[in-house]
């Protein structure tokens, strides 16, 4: 895990800008065990070729069962759905198991924020 588990009270997870028909589920025996959301990067007219992997969860008992990776796909495959034709994501330096995952998929890195 990258951040701390969230404490009461939470936030709503859907927001005005994001909503369900932005995410992937990942179900394992019934229960929902990770996510992927896709939106774009900006609301330019420039940008509308773009999607954007704005955020990736992983239940711990489902890490290392192949979740993440079948999220990953599975979101580059309606992104391609929806004509994308560049998909990009952020990840925080120190997430060496989620930059392996991005890796092994074919994302490169083009930069790194200070």
């Amino acid at each position: 895990a990258v951040m701390a588990r969230p404490q009461p009270p939470y936030e709503p997870f859907y927001s005005e800008r994001f909503g369900p028909r932005d995410h992937l589920v990942a179900e394992l025996d019934g229960r929902v065990v990770g996510y992927i959301r896709l939106g774009f990067p900006t609301p330019l007219a420039c940008n509308a070729h773009v999607r954007q992997i704005l955020g990736l969860a992983v239940a711990d008992e489902a890490r290392g069962a192949g979740v993440g990776r079948a999220l990953l796909r599975a979101v580059c495959e309606e992104a391609r759905g929806q004509g994308a034709r560049r998909i990009t994501l952020r990840v925080l330096g120190h997430n060496a198991p989620a930059r392996g995952l991005y890796a092994s998929e074919g994302f490169v890195v083009e930069g790194v924020l200070r």
